[in-house]
């Protein structure tokens, strides 16, 4: 019973699989030279691929390894999610407040109101993401490879945006990633429903109807990195995750709670969210881009 009796052991099972994977990172840093690692590095190819030549090219060359990284965390969560569909209903019936707070508030929206909540989570963490793989913009400028970059014949406009672009299509796949694998899972798991192809484009709505909220998070950090040079944007970042986690809980006043995108953006399921909110959105990342584009162009890039 998972709201039944609590089992104190097993937190401590996550504290030995820690304290045994800190030792054995230990014992294998010490058997290694200092900036090498334990296996040999292979020699790369002769000559790159022509993508390397444009700044979309070399952003995805640099960011692939973080891509697939939460790519496979987070889908890998979604089909979860999906998997345990179709026992929600049965569920909530006995947890009514738990369907409350998840915003179901009939029996015949208990599954709704599930997928969309399960996508905000997955949307709100997402959206670390997003502004991990924009502030590898500021990496760039701290650690000198925007100097190089820029002493050439790139512009600030288009070094920007080839890293934005990197980020936010890769942001928009591992969504539709995130919501085909748990259509799939929960059709998978309600078999013999001849409604599989409903549950797969139900999900996959519910996971894209995130996008515009998640966008509006990276927008706010490359407008706020465009314009001082720092990762403050990781401030609103913050704010819009624990709202989606604990603004119930900590019943924060309503007019802090509508400065989160999150806020705006319940997914398809949602009653009261209409198209126009999605535009709205929409329209404010394609804001707080401009803003952040103005500012690089305009302000100093540090040299290494």
């Amino acid at each position: 019973d998972a709201f039944g009796e609590e089992r104190w052991w097993i937190p401590a099972l996550f504290g030995a699989a820690s304290a045994a994977g800190f030792a054995a990172a230990a014992a294998l840093g010490s058997r290694r030279d200092l900036g090498s690692g334990l296996f040999t590095q292979r020699a790369g190819r002769s000559h790159g691929s022509r993508l390397l030549g444009s700044q979309f090219g070399l952003a995805m060359r640099q960011q692939h390894g973080l891509i697939a990284g939460w790519g496979v965390g987070l889908t890998a969560l979604a089909a979860v999610y999906g998997a345990v569909a179709v026992e929600v209903p049965r569920m909530l019936k006995s947890m009514p407040e738990i369907a409350k707070l998840i915003g179901a508030d009939g029996p015949e929206r208990f599954l709704d109101a599930y997928l969309s909540y399960s996508f905000l989570f997955i949307a709100s963490v997402l959206s670390a993401f997003l502004v991990v793989s924009v502030l590898r913009l500021r990496s760039d400028e701290l650690n000198g490879r925007a100097e190089m970059l820029l002493s050439g014949p790139t512009s600030r406009i288009s070094w920007a945006i080839g890293t934005l672009s990197v980020s936010l299509i890769a942001a928009a796949a591992i969504l539709a990633a995130s919501g085909l694998c748990a259509g799939v899972a929960y059709a998978v798991a309600d078999r013999g429903s001849a409604q599989a192809s409903d549950h797969i484009l139900n999900a996959l709505g519910d996971a894209m109807a995130q996008f515009p909220a998640v966008a509006v998070v990276g927008a706010v950090a490359f407008a706020v990195w465009g314009w001082t040079g720092t990762a403050f944007g990781w401030l609103y970042a913050t704010f819009a995750m624990v709202d989606s986690f604990l603004g119930d809980l900590l019943k924060l006043p309503a007019w802090i709670r509508t400065l989160s995108p999150f806020r705006h953006s319940q997914g398809s399921a949602a009653a009261s969210t209409s198209p126009m909110t999605f535009l709205a959105l929409a329209a404010a990342a394609a804001v707080f881009i401009t803003v952040g584009l103005n500012g690089v162009r305009r302000r100093d890039i540090r040299a290494a």
